[in-house]
């Protein structure tokens, strides 16, 4: 038996956190979803082991308003309070418990989705030290609730299980522990969001281990008169007994959450090129000076799908203030986004982590990240086709800035059509080329144009030197 260890128990204090369910006056099956409550209340209580977790968890799934989080209140913290991560941080060392969150998942022919036996099946998907561990369950809150017309609210298994560790386990690691075992047991599937991006549904949600404030709502639902379920109370939650009663977890390697992240972008990014969308570049100047180039997907046809959402304000994330977040009006999860300073025009989306232009999201956002934070300058880029003799256009209307790069076929005129654009400017020109060469060249291509040769746009072009050679220090002409 371990050392009893402190569990984070939230009650709100004006709303419940539990689901109700009724038949309105015409007939319908409704859901009062849980209500939105800012205030808690917040204690700690203690449990030693997962016979302990089972006792605390059925006391507390009969109150209305009480809910985990894997956080622990900061010292002195007042009550009531909001649920926030700077006041409910997770411990150094993590947690010794976890809540496994199994949604719509579908089980085998014949097999009912709410039994031991479906828990059984997919508690069997886990890693291998889940095996063979006693655990305790909860269905979810609609799990066995039927529709007027006799068919399930809800389809396939839907529960929360909970397990015990042998010692105590931070958040994020934990979750790319689960990340990476569901890629590598392909234990996902692929989908799309509501917007329809495309996604990658992990087997195990991993927002509830993640967060430190993710709430896990554990109270059982209230079914009112004339709701039908096939569930009986006894069976909605319970403790399955094993061979042994805590998981004894491996020692997570400092490679994992890199392994995970680089594991996680090949999964969704192949998913993406399935679906047709194509990789693109941004590139900018980024705060420090240097250059940033940023990839991401969209469809080939026209930029990502986006509302251009109406930005309200940016709070500091992650470390030495490296990362926002961003929060725009009328969001239905606030905070969905953030942006980090290394890749200053993508927006990253919380959960599966995919990006898109920051430019496409708000074009408030872009402009406080460009102008009020100045993470980075803007570098036009513009795209031509060539003449259809195959050369370049003129590159006067589109070479504005102050340094400008064209990249073109060999033979497409660079030369000429920049020397066409020199004869507008005032000043020095300055003509580098990667071999001695082709300097030459270009010398006497000017050579022959001041002259009056060739039909020179230089005419006041005066050759200052050819070439200039820097050998151990000294220059030899």
């Amino acid at each position: 038996m371990t050392q009893p260890q402190n569990i984070t128990v939230l009650t709100a204090v004006s709303n419940n956190t539990v689901k109700t369910f009724y038949i309105d006056k015409e007939g319908l099956l409704k859901c009062q979803p849980y209500g939105k409550e800012y205030l808690f209340n917040h204690k700690q209580v203690q449990v030693s082991n997962i016979a302990d977790l089972a006792n605390q968890l059925t006391t507390l799934s009969k109150k209305k308003n009480a809910i985990l989080i894997r956080g622990t209140a900061t010292p002195g913290l007042y009550q009531p309070t909001d649920r926030k991560k700077e006041k409910f941080p997770e411990a150094k060392d993590g947690c010794h418990w976890v809540m496994i969150d199994f949604d719509n998942l579908s089980v085998p022919e014949g097999m009912n989705p709410n039994s031991t036996e479906a828990l059984n099946y997919y508690a069997q998907k886990l890693p291998r030290e889940f095996h063979h561990v006693s655990y305790f369950y909860q269905f979810s809150s609609s799990a066995g609730i039927l529709n007027p017309d006799g068919t399930p609210l809800k389809n396939g298994l839907n529960a929360h299980l909970f397990f015990w560790f042998d010692r105590p386990v931070n958040g994020k690691k934990l979750s790319a522990y689960f990340e990476l075992h569901c890629y590598k047991s392909g234990f996902y599937k692929k989908g799309f969001t509501k917007k329809k991006h495309p996604h990658i549904y992990h087997g195990v949600d991993l927002s509830v281990i993640t967060s430190s404030v993710q709430p896990h709502y554990i109270g059982l639902p209230i079914l009112l008169k004339g709701v039908t379920c096939t569930l009986p109370p006894e069976d909605r939650q319970g403790l399955v007994k094993k061979i042994r009663h805590v998981v004894d977890l491996p020692e997570f390697e400092a490679s994992l959450i890199p392994e995970t992240l680089s594991t996680r972008r090949r999964v969704l990014n192949s998913w993406k090129e399935e679906c047709g969308q194509v990789s693109k570049r941004i590139t900018t100047r980024a705060a420090h000076g240097g250059i940033s180039v940023s990839s991401y997907y969209c469809n080939p046809n026209g930029p990502s799908p986006s509302s251009n959402k109406i930005f309200l304000e940016a709070k500091s994330y992650g470390e030495n203030d490296n990362s926002i977040i961003l929060y725009f009006d009328g969001e239905h999860s606030p905070g969905s986004f953030y942006v980090k300073k290394s890749s200053p025009q993508l927006a990253i989306r919380f959960g599966d982590y995919s990006s898109m232009p920051l430019k496409e999201l708000s074009d408030g956002a872009y402009a406080y990240v460009r102008d009020e934070l100045k993470w980075f300058s803007e570098i036009s880029y513009v795209e031509l086709p060539l003449t259809e003799a195959g050369y370049l256009p003129d590159i006067t209307s589109f070479v504005t800035s102050r340094n400008s790069l064209i990249v073109a076929p060999t033979g497409s005129g660079k030369t000429e059509a920049f020397c066409r654009y020199a004869e507008t400017k005032n000043g020095v020109i300055f003509y580098a080329a990667q071999t001695i060469a082709l300097v030459d060249q270009m010398y006497s291509k000017l050579k022959r144009w001041n002259h009056g040769e060739d039909n020179s746009p230089l005419k006041n072009y005066i050759p200052a030197t050819r070439y200039s050679h820097f050998h151990q220090g000294k220059q030899l002409e």
